[in-house]
């Protein structure tokens, strides 16, 4: 592990978390069935330690290691995503963190303008090996596909009042007036489905 990691300032909090993600469906051509993920993260620096399972045998270690100044709760609950070779997470600074496992390289995938400053972002994979993503601003849905890189494009919006209009919700706003109304919990492969909450009435 890295030793700057290791060397964690007095009263500065560290976390780990160790989990192991299976490739359903492989479009790289080989025999990759699993990655092994063990970050740690101390609130400046965030160093993910992976290994890939390939034809039953674990490759060699690699623990890449970048800058992430963020809420160490944002890290921990931070969601995460495997798209091919490359491993997603999404920050609260405007961009999703991307690891390219083929180069152990870090890189940044801006935020779409209009929703980088958003808390109620989710997404998940799109055609091709990009990203989609669902936004909710208000009352509205807006989706956005990208190549994974930082090029969006937003191809649909929809309004929550018309789609649950046959629901009879009671409440929309919620009492709190700095809550959203409407909170994105999960987006399907492709932004076939998404699944919501409407805060107020607990639906």
């Amino acid at each position: 592990m890295s030793g700057s990691l290791l060397r964690v300032k007095p009263g500065r909090c560290r976390c780990r978390c160790k989990f192991l993600q299976l490739i359903e469906d492989n479009d790289n051509g080989d025999d990759t069935s699993c990655v092994c993920f063990d970050w740690t993260y101390n609130s400046v620096e965030l160093c993910v330690e992976f290994s890939v399972l390939r034809s039953g045998v674990w490759g060699v270690q690699h623990c890449p290691v970048t800058e992430l100044r963020q809420d160490l709760l944002d890290t921990v609950g931070a969601q995460t995503l495997l798209v091919g070779s490359k491993f997603y997470m999404m920050t609260t600074l405007g961009y999703i963190l991307g690891l390219d496992l083929a180069t152990a390289n870090f890189f940044n995938v801006q935020l779409p303008d209009e929703a980088r400053n958003s808390r109620t972002l989710k997404f998940s994979r799109g055609q091709n090996s990009g990203l989609c993503l669902v936004d909710a601003k208000g009352f509205q849905l807006c989706v956005w596909h990208g190549d994974g890189v930082g090029q969006w494009v937003l191809v649909d919006t929809f309004s929550v009042h018309e789609a649950c209009g046959h629901l009879n919700v009671q409440k929309w706003e919620p009492d709190d007036s700095c809550s959203a109304p409407v909170a994105v919990v999960l987006v399907g492969d492709n932004a076939e489905f998404v699944i919501f909450d409407i805060v107020a009435s607990e639906i």
